[in-house]
């Protein structure tokens, strides 16, 4: 078999990215340190101005809006439960 990597969904691609890219802004709080990761992901250009777009505003509204961003809940809060009533 080959040594190549095999393709990424770039679905899946775009949700590691942002991911990612939002982890490390929440912990360095610096656009340009979580732009460069952003430029490691080899997204399609909509999907990189996307995600930075993203990033502008939540940086941007934060505090005022009370955001919190989201990264894959359903998979990696799997310690919440079902409310039932």
């Amino acid at each position: 078999m080959s040594n190549s990597k095999k393709m990424e969904h770039p679905a899946a691609l775009f949700n590691k990215a942002r991911h990612h890219v939002f982890s490390v802004y929440e912990k360095t709080h610096d656009l340009d340190i979580a732009f460069s990761v952003l430029n490691e992901y080899p997204l399609i250009r909509p999907s990189k101005h996307g995600l930075k777009a993203e990033l502008f505003f939540y940086d941007k509204f934060y505090g005022q809006l009370k955001l919190d961003p989201l990264l894959d809940a359903g998979k990696y809060c799997q310690h919440l439960r079902k409310v039932t009533t």
